[in-house]
């Protein structure tokens, strides 16, 4: 029976190598592609129903919070804004 090497080697300098368990490396290094590969298609379908381009939704979430965070006014005139119509009617 064939056994397979369960470690990688990695050299660091001339006088140093590293030995790590590869099993567990390989492990989480493919959970946490499989998670963003998953986030990638849920993201995707969800546009594709409702007929938006690639990622519309979550660039709009990033836009609005990087607004509040450093443009707090333009909030603040939305509400302006929004008090002034409702005292002309």
């Amino acid at each position: 029976m064939c056994k397979q090497l369960r470690f990688s080697i990695r050299k660091i300098n001339e006088d140093e190598i590293e030995i790590r368990n590869s099993f567990f490396d390989g492990y989480t290094r493919g959970f946490i592609r499989l998670l963003f590969i998953g986030i990638f298609c849920m993201s995707w379908y969800q546009n594709a129903k409702y007929k938006a381009p690639p990622f519309s939704y979550e660039i709009r979430a990033i836009k609005e919070d990087f607004d509040a965070v450093f443009f707090p006014d333009k909030g603040m005139q939305r509400l302006n804004h929004m008090k002034n119509l409702e005292n002309l009617t």
